[in-house]
């Protein structure tokens, strides 16, 4: 995971949910005290924001750099979502589940399938059916060597993007 962050950069993270990256100088979450769509709660160790992606509160270019972890799937509009991204930073990392995490591990909260072909994102709106249910979900809270499995081997289950 390289985000490329220099030592003087000032850093949003959108989305840090329970770990926040050390780099991150504000956070940023739309929901700070509903877990409904992530595992545990917000750290509020640093300013934090409680405000919507896809219109975010921001002079333009006012950070250095944006970390937007695990978020892109959760958006209504991910061509507004990269606009206000784009407008707010100078740079930035995008992380996602990819298509294959998504199919097996069926949140039903998330939108969009995200996949990274000929250095694109390219994204294809999700129904229902389109996953195996709770099963990994299963797994991964009740078999320690499928967990073990799970974070020995990560990069099959998520996407990087600068």
């Amino acid at each position: 995971m390289a985000m490329h962050i220099f030592k003087n950069d000032f850093v949003i993270e959108i989305g840090s949910r329970d770990n926040p990256k050390i780099h991150s100088d504000v956070l940023c979450d739309k929901f700070i005290d509903d877990n409904t769509q992530r595992a545990g709660d917000v750290v509020k160790d640093r300013p934090i924001v409680e405000d919507d992606i896809e219109y975010l509160p921001f002079p333009d270019k006012c950070f250095d750099y944006a970390i937007c972890s695990h978020v892109l799937e959760h958006a209504e509009s991910p061509e507004r979502m990269f606009k206000e991204l784009m407008r707010i930073s100078h740079r930035g990392y995008i992380e996602a589940p990819s298509e294959i995490a998504e199919r097996l591990f069926g949140w039903p909260f998330h939108k969009w399938f995200i996949n990274l072909l000929d250095n694109r994102l390219v994204l294809t709106r999700k129904n229902s059916e389109d996953s195996f249910g709770l099963f990994f979900h299963y797994l991964l809270a009740h078999d320690k060597y499928f967990l073990r499995l799970y974070g020995r081997y990560p990069q099959p289950l998520i996407q990087f993007h600068l």
